[in-house]
């Protein structure tokens, strides 16, 4: 749809070549990362646990504190 928006522009063809290649690819690149990184826990490049389990081990240190109540209540 984009593309054929772009297509209704009144300008030069090697404008309206560039504004749809670099439309084109900026979607493309859009589709590609979502697909790439649909399982982010997963795969080669991932998140791993390890800051969870130091977040965890910090608030365990604590007692299990939690954040101080707004006042009148």
């Amino acid at each position: 749809m984009n593309l054929s928006i772009v297509w209704m522009f009144d300008m030069r063809l090697i404008s309206q070549m560039f504004l749809g290649g670099m439309l084109a690819f900026f979607m493309g690149t859009m589709i590609f990362l979502i697909a790439a990184m649909d399982n982010p826990y997963r795969g080669e490049v991932s998140v791993t646990p390890d800051a969870f389990r130091e977040a965890y081990e910090i608030m365990a240190a604590d007692g299990g504190a939690s954040p101080p109540r707004p006042p009148g209540r």
